[in-house]
């Protein structure tokens, strides 16, 4: 929770200080890099989701992990062909220097999955920030269980809205 309501306002700051700076060049530059990193994060929550598929199905742990295997290498080309899309960017080629394993993938997760719900919740406020960490304090005095069955109606509310790509948020009006 804290860390998605973290990314979304590290990246709704950034771009309006941007955009009130008139500098179109450090914008352009912004919207590349968040285009790539989204385009990062897509690959490895693909991948996650997958992995979370292949260990529901009925097989033995050498089988899923000959299937892990052939996930994370599957991983390792498509990020080939992101790099190949970028002109050869290697900006993410560090993340494949540690042996990917389903730990680091959770750990990005953390940061990124309930982010659309987030923007929702912006989005709702108008995009006023006070009104919008006043949304967030709500749900946080929430019980547990209440606070994750309502982060999930937002999350699917706002990927029914088209609110997980990032970079459509220019295209957001609030």
């Amino acid at each position: 929770f804290n860390e998605g309501f973290a990314t979304l306002v590290e990246r709704e700051g950034v771009l309006r200080w941007l955009q009130g700076e008139s500098n179109h060049a450090a914008l352009d530059a912004w919207w590349t890099t968040q285009d790539r990193e989204l385009s990062f994060v897509a690959l490895l929550m693909q991948t996650r989701k997958r992995l979370g598929k292949i260990y529901q199905l009925p097989l033995t742990d050498q089988q899923k992990r000959s299937r892990k295997a052939d996930e994370f290498r599957l991983l390792s080309e498509e990020y080939q062909n992101l790099k190949a899309l970028w002109g050869g960017f290697d900006g993410y080629d560090a993340w494949f220097e540690h042996e990917p394993n389903n730990a680091r993938l959770a750990s990005v997760a953390t940061y990124e999955q309930w982010v659309p719900a987030f923007r929702l919740l912006l989005v709702r406020a108008g995009g006023e920030m006070e009104e919008f960490y006043q949304a967030c304090d709500r749900l946080a005095q929430l019980p547990a269980a209440q606070r994750r069955e309502e982060m999930e109606s937002l999350q699917e509310a706002a990927l029914e809205a088209g609110l997980d790509n990032w970079s459509t948020a220019g295209d957001v009006s609030y």
